[in-house]
């Protein structure tokens, strides 16, 4: 069978590579710059930045200057943008370069930039990528594909996450000090997968193997959004319990069972409801506008969501409305898989454009003086949990059509943090700020830990993928006959794994 290769970005004419002209670790280098299409790229963001500035000076003149808080969000977005386009020319995420300038954002010079964005408007930007995460993570479970997948599958969507969460709770109960209730909602924060991570990483393990069409990344996919789902139900579910404080037991139950109950409740409604008008509208002339309506209204009907949920002190119910608007629209739209390809298109635009802001905004909350407490207790229970998920992984794949090499690189490519991390560690910081000392103490512990669980992680998981990927993933041609688990996930997304799209949110 002959296997469908992808070109190099950057080709070279052979005389000249073979003449010995060019040195090897200069064509080490060369084959790092980005291709002319993400150069291309990469010069429309920038005018895109330059140019929102320049609209918004003309519009605020004097409140866009430095000193106001429009102009230090700007020059975090650039600092942040920056950063992740030089990180990732050596193929590390993106995502730690833009932490690394939010945490140097508030050191000198810079500092006095950084205290000039208030809380709130830290906490709405935030909000807004949290709500995004989320719609992403419902939208991702896809129900066709679901049904396809084994026992093997399910086991390793689960076990290594519930194995991770147990251990975690427990390490951080005892080395970090902090409450069960704590230590569960933590566990569940720690136990997200990184598809910022995954998808890029098996993108360039794709073009090292010159591979274009394969069953495992589909595989990954579906185990991954599994495995989400139960880690922001988790979460959502325990942030009443832990805000709880000393009320009593019967308090706290009924709180957890008002928060969910209302959180499913709401998203349901609602969710239904925007799928319900939009497809009397389908067979329109105008059809091709729905997604991008379909898109706004869930959007927005989750930002709302999520900021009634504060307003009214039912924290949990926030994240579970906005997860339930995606999963509810997947599954009324799986009979036209193409809408809702085209809805995780423009979310995709839109995290592109705000996740500089977003992770910048995560690193300027972490400060020398958080990481110097416990931390390296912290570190210690953080490792306790990533082994853990790493051996249950691998025992979890066993029985299922997979070689020893296959096993080695799910259990790579299975630990790495990124989003949930991110996201849902500032949210509860935002959450804790007007309790008590106490509360905001656990709150910090929450957000170091769930940073630090990101940038041990994720350049080690990266590095796993693309480095060793190529050698532990077996080519096309050298299997005797296919995988049918690989066939039922490929008949039931009704596509390939497509690597322009993810390809294009990596640089």
């Amino acid at each position: 069978m002959e296997l469908e290769t992808i070109p190099r970005r950057h080709p070279v004419n052979a005389s000249v590579a073979n003449s010995g002209a060019i040195s090897r670790p200069l064509m080490r280098c060369y084959h790092m710059l980005p291709s002319n299409r993400k150069l291309i790229l990469f010069i429309c963001e920038a005018l895109i930045i330059f140019f929102v500035y320049t609209s918004l000076f003309g519009m605020l003149e004097k409140d866009a200057l430095p000193g106001s808080q429009v102009f230090a969000l700007m020059l975090l977005y650039a600092l942040a943008y920056i950063a992740g386009k030089l990180v990732s020319l050596i193929w590390l995420p993106p995502l730690l370069g833009m932490i690394a300038a939010g945490f140097v954002f508030q050191k000198v010079p810079f500092d006095t930039y950084n205290h000039n964005i208030s809380r709130q408007w830290a906490f709405n930007l935030r909000s807004a990528a949290f709500v995004i995460i989320l719609l992403q993570a419902g939208l991702e479970l896809n129900t066709k594909k679901i049904e396809t997948l084994d026992l093997v599958a399910y086991r390793l969507a689960f076990l290594p996450c519930v194995i991770e969460i147990i251990t975690s709770t427990i390490s951080s109960h005892f080395l970090m000090q902090l409450p069960w209730s704590w230590s569960i909602m933590f566990g569940f924060i720690i136990s997200g997968v990184s598809s910022t991570i995954l998808f890029p990483s098996l993108i360039h393990v794709q073009e090292r193997t010159m591979i274009n069409k394969r069953g495992l990344p589909s595989f990954l996919t579906a185990t991954a959004s599994l495995n989400n789902a139960l880690s922001i139900i988790g979460f959502s579910a325990m942030l009443a319990p832990s805000f709880s404080g000393n009320e009593p037991t019967i308090f706290v139950a009924t709180k957890f069972i008002t928060d969910f109950g209302s959180g499913v409740l709401g998203g349901s409604i609602f969710g239904y409801l925007f799928c319900h008008m939009l497809r009397s509208q389908s067979n329109s002339s105008k059809k091709t506008m729905l997604p991008f309506y379909h898109t706004a209204l869930i959007f927005l009907g989750g930002f709302t969501g999520l900021f009634l949920a504060k307003k009214f002190d039912v924290l949990g119910a926030g994240p579970i409305i906005c997860f339930m608007l995606g999963f509810i629209t997947s599954l009324i739209w799986k009979g036209k898989p193409q809408h809702l390809e085209d809805i995780k298109e423009i979310l995709n635009v839109i995290w592109n454009l705000i996740q500089p802001i977003f992770f910048g905004l995560v690193g300027s909350e972490v400060s020398l003086d958080e990481l110097d407490t416990d931390l390296g207790s912290m570190i210690l229970a953080l490792l306790i949990g990533f082994e853990c998920r790493v051996l249950s992984t691998t025992f979890g794949s066993c029985g299922g059509h997979f070689s020893m090499k296959n096993k080695f690189f799910i259990s790579a490519t299975w630990f790495s943090k990124s989003t949930l991390q991110a996201a849902a560690a500032p949210l509860v910081l935002e959450y804790a700020s007007n309790k008590e000392t106490e509360i905001k103490e656990y709150a910090v512990k929450v957000l170091v830990g769930s940073v630090l669980s990101i940038l041990i992680t994720a350049p080690i998981g990266a590095v796993l993928i693309t480095k060793f990927g190529p050698m532990l993933l077996t080519h096309e041609n050298d299997r005797s006959e296919p995988d049918p688990l690989e066939e039922n996930i490929a008949e039931a997304n009704n596509t390939s794994f497509r690597p322009r799209q993810i390809e294009d949110t990596y640089f």
